[in-house]
């Protein structure tokens, strides 16, 4: 994430300089690698407890596009920069991915192609870990004997 973008979304909310001072100091601070100081110009500090709440300031621009232009597509579930957008149909998924790539480039940001999926959940084979859980599609036999599914979430498949 770019500091600069990130400052300007900051200076947009907090008009106290002194905290805008302290967010910048802690963007600047750095981080430790193989006991090496290494000075950062993009990202947040990882681990740091203020990373959550940077990464959402930076991505309410993605909440605020989303909500206005492509809530049809499907709906954007986030918490700081992990999220899922849940579609009815795979043209949509499509549609949602290209609309983040889009997105994310306007913001400077990469898609970590390692961690992301499309993922079919319509027969309940697949499955996808979000926050700490595993969400998937499972049946449910309805008082009227139908076979009825729906999206469960159970503790983590450990792999």
């Amino acid at each position: 994430m770019s500091h600069d973008k990130l400052m300007k979304m900051v200076e947009g909310r907090i008009s106290d300089r002194r905290m805008q001072k302290l967010i910048r100091m802690w963007l600047k601070a750095g981080v430790m690698k193989e006991g090496e100081l290494l000075k950062t110009e993009i990202g947040s500090p990882q681990g740091g407890v203020i990373s959550p709440l940077l990464s959402n300031v930076y991505l309410h621009y993605l909440d605020t596009i989303w909500t206005k232009q492509f809530a049809q597509v499907g709906t954007l579930v986030r918490f700081a920069d992990d999220m899922v957008i849940l579609c009815r149909h795979k043209e949509q998924a499509l549609e949602a991915i290209r609309v983040l790539k889009t997105v994310f480039q306007k913001l400077e940001l990469t898609m970590n192609t390692s961690k992301s999926k499309l993922v079919n959940l319509w027969e309940g084979k697949e499955g996808f870990d979000f926050l700490g859980h595993t969400h998937r599609r499972m049946p449910y036999w309805g008082k009227n004997g139908s076979l009825i599914y729906y999206l469960r979430s159970i503790p983590p498949v450990k792999r």
